[in-house]
């Protein structure tokens, strides 16, 4: 099965609504990751692609809104550091609980921080200075994070309770 990925921030284009419609009918093309952050966008999507298209979220910051909207998951990166909370978010929002946006509200911080450099840069970070993972290494042409970021990293992940 193919699923297709709408990231207009990384690639500086973006499929528009009547191409994913026709590209929902072609057989094997069975979902879209959409990251535009867009949720009117997704609402679109959602509704020109019909219920047996999966649409998932692609962007941290307003998965919980898309997935209130009928989208059926998320494909995250903040997952990696929050997995407990997103699994309790997800169903909260697959059940239609229009509460796990303020629930989510004392993570969103955290999970905005992880974007300040390019993926994998912040969640290494983060999941080593959690003790998750041994090393904080990167391959080039990534860099560490600056002390001041990692140190901004620690801060937040205390602050959201993930750690003392």
């Amino acid at each position: 099965p193919i699923v297709l990925y709408n990231v207009p921030g990384r690639t500086v284009t973006g499929l528009d609504v009547e191409t994913i419609a026709e590209l929902s009918r072609t057989p094997g093309i069975v979902g879209i990751k959409e990251a535009s952050g867009d949720v009117e966008f997704g609402r679109r999507v959602l509704a020109a692609c019909g219920r047996d298209f999966l649409v998932t979220s692609g962007d941290d910051a307003t998965a919980f809104d898309l997935m209130l909207a009928g989208a059926q998951g998320v494909i995250s990166v903040a997952s990696h550091v929050l997995p407990a909370q997103f699994v309790d978010l997800c169903a909260r929002a697959r059940r239609g609980d229009r509460t796990v946006l303020a629930a989510f509200a004392p993570y969103r911080a955290l999970v905005d921080f992880q974007f300040c450099e390019s993926n994998p840069i912040p969640v290494k970070t983060a999941l080593w200075q959690m003790g998750v993972i041994e090393s904080p290494e990167l391959r080039l042409p990534l860099l560490p994070l600056e002390d001041a970021s990692a140190a901004e990293m620690r801060r937040r992940l205390v602050a959201a309770g993930v750690m003392r």
